[in-house]
């Protein structure tokens, strides 16, 4: 007995060690859950850029998309973009919605003109409510972040040490990446500002022993999360973050760090050092962030809370020892074979939890993910008003397969002329939502930056944007759009088709007048030839619908079977005299009786236009 008091006591070390271990674990997964989310935020962003998907945002859009980032990442507290002109574009929260600052120094000098946004709960739009101007206070290129991102070797994240926020007086990083715009190959820089008052929350919660403490520090030494301690508690905590670790008068934590920083090799094991008359164990670790800038994690504890929990466990050995001398022959067997199983259960066990918890954080990102697409895209299409506004007599049945869909409807009006179409991408869900995107910029740059209004000319000109968009990629893209595209001017429609015909049902006919397509996509085609327009005359009461295959390849009724094109025809032909929005209700109800329990087989994109 006398022999295994003894041993306890040598074993202050490692129980030093023990105590110190936890909270250093619990702190160093804290740090890399409070800043892995928005590296991998940062680094996605960058994709979406590099394959043009910022090139046609508007500032609404922008802050939609960045906006719900924002929300949904709450140590974030703003994100900008620059290039090496001087221009900078950021998005932080406002009183109310969205502010946006924007400067242009070689444009406009030191002058940087804000806005406040607000998105409407009705329809979901993003409408600006006030701007103002007033001088800038530094040019973007010379911040840190633009620097240290200009330096740092693509697609490497470049952090910059922590730092006081000139728009938001909060203390805060930023990381900060760069890539060459596809637009005009011109290097730009996305940043995301971080606030670290988070971090201290952390820190002081968590209970180390009576007396213990855990940290953070800056590379230089400063307060990144601050300890659990009376001092922190008599003074504001945005004083105290930042603040040199020698300045607070928390010597316990001050004669750590030089202790450790004194060290010829910074040693991740716990060390024994001299605070006043006592003895403290301490234990650091440094947190790489970027070359060149990391974080220091430490955590303290006195010996006499060391020494108390040593008297504990001698008490519980010397009180049990009586009872397990009795009845160690009879249950040794049996208990090393019970400690065997249970480690190999508890590994089991951890790495299935690890597992799970991987798996739903994964799951949790994509769904966010893509419920950021789905915002975008909501936005890019033109709602059912802008619609009614030019085609008052029309409907549209829009039924994505996914939460984000390939199929889309568009709509624009030029030289007096309505122009509008029904396309249908390459796949569905997130990939399809990617090509829409491109498509339906590609269509809007043909018609606004280079005024065509004729729909042959119109797909030529989109093919070729798109070919253009997609040869800058290392890999071969196929992806493309079946589309019918019509252009109205008053009684005169011109159609041009990619795969996807038009039908006309004639007032008073009883059969469908169909106008044929050319048997090509929008996108790369062997020998593709130049798109044929069609132009049809009108009479008062002719309807004409335009579609993709999404409602006609739908499987279902009572075998199982393709809804087929000709079966689509009888039913238009059956509710043709029906107001227009009685026919969306007609359609909707029939491909739903259709498809039954069964999936949905594709997007579906119909749209009807009485004249």
């Amino acid at each position: 007995m006398a022999y295994l008091i003894y041993d306890i006591n040598e074993t202050e070390k490692s129980l030093a060690q023990s105590l110190l271990e936890k909270p250093m674990q619990s702190a160093e997964l804290s740090l890399t859950g409070f800043f892995d989310p928005i590296e991998n935020s940062l680094q996605a962003t960058r994709e979406q850029a590099k394959l043009g998907f910022f090139d046609a945002l508007t500032p609404e859009l922008m802050n939609i998309y960045f906006g719900t980032m924002i929300k949904n990442h709450p140590q974030m507290s703003s994100m900008g973009i620059a290039r090496m002109d001087g221009y900078e574009y950021d998005v932080l929260p406002g009183r109310s919605g969205f502010d946006n600052r924007v400067v242009h120094i070689d444009e406009w000098g030191m002058l940087e003109h804000w806005s406040n946004w607000q998105v409407l709960p009705d329809s979901g739009k993003c409408v600006k409510i006030n701007e103002w101007e007033k001088p800038a206070p530094h040019d973007p290129r010379e911040r840190p972040w633009f620097i240290g991102a200009m330096k740092s070797k693509e697609p490497a994240i470049n952090w910059t040490k922590p730092y006081v926020y000139n728009t938001t007086l909060e203390v805060g990083m930023t990381a900060s990446l760069k890539w060459r715009s596809p637009a005009d190959d011109e290097l730009q820089v996305l940043a995301f500002d971080l606030t670290l008052s988070d971090i201290s929350k952390f820190t002081q919660q968590l209970n180390v022993s009576p007396n213990g403490k855990i940290f953070v520090l800056s590379n230089e030494g400063r307060y990144i999360g601050l300890p659990n301690d009376s001092i922190i508690e008599q003074m504001s905590i945005d004083k105290a973050i930042l603040a040199h670790v020698d300045s607070l008068g928390i010597d316990e934590i001050a004669n750590a760090y030089i202790n450790w920083k004194g060290t010829a090799e910074k040693t991740r094991s716990a060390f024994e050092y001299q605070n006043g008359e006592e003895y403290w164990w301490g234990k650091m670790m440094v947190h790489k962030l970027s070359p060149g800038n990391s974080l220091i994690v430490g955590v303290v504890i006195p010996e006499k809370d060391i020494l108390s929990e040593v008297e504990r466990t001698k008490r519980v050995i010397i009180g049990g020892i009586v009872i397990v001398l009795v009845l160690i022959a009879f249950i040794m067997y049996a208990y090393a074979q019970l400690q065997k199983s249970n480690k190999i259960l508890e590994k089991k066990n951890n790495e299935i939890s690890e597992q799970k918890r991987l798996i739903q954080l994964k799951n949790q990102e994509i769904y966010d993910s893509i419920s950021y697409a789905k915002n975008i895209q909501s936005a890019i299409l033109p709602s059912i008003s802008e619609v009614k506004k030019l085609l008052p007599d029309s409907f549209i049945f829009y039924k994505p397969k996914d939460i984000v869909a390939g199929d889309f409807y568009w709509l624009e009006h030029e030289q007096n002329k309505i122009l509008f179409a029904a396309a249908d991408c390459t796949g569905h869900g997130v990939p399809g939502a990617l090509v829409s995107v491109l498509c339906k910029n590609g269509l809007s740059r043909a018609v606004r930056e280079y005024n065509e209004t004729v729909p042959g000319a119109i797909l030529d000109l989109t093919a070729k944007i798109i070919m253009e968009q997609f040869e800058k990629s290392k890999q071969e893209i196929n992806d493309g759009m079946d589309i019918a595209l019509c252009s109205l001017q008053d009684n005169k429609l011109q159609y041009a088709g990619a795969n996807n015909s038009l039908w006309i049902i004639r007032q008073g006919a009883e059969d469908i007048e169909e106008i044929k397509a050319d048997k090509q996509p929008v996108g790369r085609f062997e020998n593709i030839k130049p798109f044929t327009t069609h132009t049809i005359e009108l009479n008062k009461g002719d309807t004409f619908y335009l579609f993709s295959d999404g409602f006609a390849d739908q499987f279902g009724g009572e075998d199982g079977k393709k809804y087929k094109p000709a079966r689509l025809r009888k039913l238009l032909l059956k509710i043709k005299n029906e107001e227009m929005n009685k026919q969306r209700e007609l359609l909707e109800h029939e491909f739903n009786s259709w498809k039954g329990e069964l999936e949905q087989l594709d997007d579906v994109c119909v749209m009807g236009v009485r004249y």
